[in-house]
This record gives structure tokens, C-alpha cells and sequence, in this order.
């Protein structure tokens, strides 16, 4: 089977996730990581390898999650949002 790859860059004021040619806005990182989870998993579910890769602030790339491995991302720290709990 194929490899899915999921690109999460920063652009100005948001974040996009792109796959397959297309981009997916986000208006932050963690809701990008989540949409790109779920859309990575999917495709692992369908056979595919499936890869999530998020461009760093100096404009490098690092692999954040893999089918092979899979694990939940966590290159954003959680934030507490009025005490009840993580955003």
C-alpha cells in the first residue's frame, strides 16, 4: 500500500495540514495535530503506512507520528483553559 503523508505547516496566522495537494486550515496547532491524527489513523486503518510531519519554527521537518509507531504527537504543550481542563 501507499504511504499517506500529512504535512502540518505554520502559515502567518494559522496552520494548514496539507495531503494529497490539498490544504486544510487550522487555527492552531493542536487542531491540527488532532485533524491530522484522525485522517492518519484512517488511512492506517485502510492498509496504508501512514506519516505525520510538522514543519519546526527554523523550517526543518520532523516526523511526529508514524503508523509503525503509533503514538499521539505532542510537540504543543497542553494549555489549561478556565481550570476544566486541556485544550
Amino acid at each position: 500500500m501507499a504511504l499517506a503523508v500529512y504535512f502540518i505547516l505554520r502559515t502567518n496566522d494559522h496552520w494548514i495540514v496539507r495531503f494529497d495537494d490539498r490544504n486544510y486550515g487550522h487555527n492552531s496547532l493542536t487542531s491540527a495535530l488532532k485533524a491530522a491524527l484522525i485522517a492518519a489513523r484512517g488511512s492506517a486503518a485502510c492498509g496504508h503506512e501512514a506519516e505525520i510531519i510538522v514543519q519546526r519554527p527554523d523550517r526543518s521537518w520532523a516526523v511526529t507520528w508514524t503508523s509503525a509507531e503509533d503514538f499521539a504527537p505532542s510537540p504543543a504543550p497542553a494549555v489549561r483553559v478556565g481550570g476544566r481542563g486541556r485544550n
